[in-house]
């Protein structure tokens, strides 16, 4: 039996956002509402919090915004909120990642035709 994988992590992040500038992270909205970090700037309001905290509690692309201030809902309304700036609270979720093992044994009988189909010689 196989060792199952860790849950995902979830944290959340409280900053201050200016509304000229932005958080400093650009995030793309996926069809169930999340909002997943594709990019964290160098500098900005996420990097200054990512400066405060060790490495697995900080943000990082992979990660999702599941929520903005306790409220889940469309990645739109997790846009607005955002952008109003001030105090703000990230609700995040880092997904777990996944390895595969392929074992050669088991890939070579999948790959080999049946007795039936080979040709003899």
């Amino acid at each position: 039996r196989e060792p199952r994988p860790p849950p995902p992590i979830i944290f959340t992040a409280r900053l201050r956002i200016g509304t000229r500038h932005g958080c400093g992270l650009t995030a793309l909205a996926t069809p169930c509402g999340l909002l997943r970090v594709e990019v964290v700037d160098e500098c900005g309001p996420i990097a200054e919090y990512n400066a405060s905290l060790g490495v697995e509690l900080q943000v990082r692309k992979g990660d999702c915004i599941v929520a903005v201030n306790g409220k889940s809902g469309a990645a739109e309304d997790k846009l607005l909120a955002m952008s109003r700036g001030g105090f703000i609270e990230l609700g995040l979720r880092r997904p777990v990642d996944l390895t595969a093992r392929v074992m050669a044994r088991a890939q070579s009988r999948l790959l080999a035709a049946p007795p039936a189909l080979r040709r003899s010689s």
